[in-house]
């Protein structure tokens, strides 16, 4: 298991229990964490991202008139999605009209890891 992945994941979730989280907040995360060339932080950010979505800890969509708008799609849909936004727009932190919310799963899970010091567990991984 990427410990990098991990770290991002805890870091996501955790932030997503006061807000939404942007895309490109994300991407610039799985940077600094990864430490590493572009194509290991591309690979950090898209397992983190495929993990929350498939995992069903948090939910993709926009900032609209409502507020945060979750998208009407499957996780693989919005993962597609999200992989096509990151190509389309260079992945740079400009990625600012796609965001994640966590469920009501991925606060339980960001407030375990906060109480008791735990790390997102190897099984939610994926």
């Amino acid at each position: 298991m990427n410990e990098t992945v991990r770290a991002l994941l805890t870091e996501i979730l955790d932030e997503g229990l006061d807000d939404w989280v942007t895309l490109g907040h994300v991407v610039h995360r799985s940077a600094v964490l990864s430490r590493g060339t572009a194509a290991e932080s591309r690979r950090v950010a898209l397992t983190a991202m495929r993990t929350l979505l498939a995992r069903g800890l948090a939910v993709a969509g926009n900032i609209g008139d409502s507020g945060f708008e979750a998208w009407a799609l499957e996780p693989e849909d919005a993962f597609a999605r999200i992989t096509g936004e990151c190509e389309k727009r260079g992945w740079t932190l400009g990625l600012t009209d796609v965001w994640l919310a966590n469920t009501d799963e991925g606060d339980r899970v960001a407030r375990s890891t906060k109480a008791g010091g735990a790390v997102i567990p190897h099984r939610l991984i994926r």
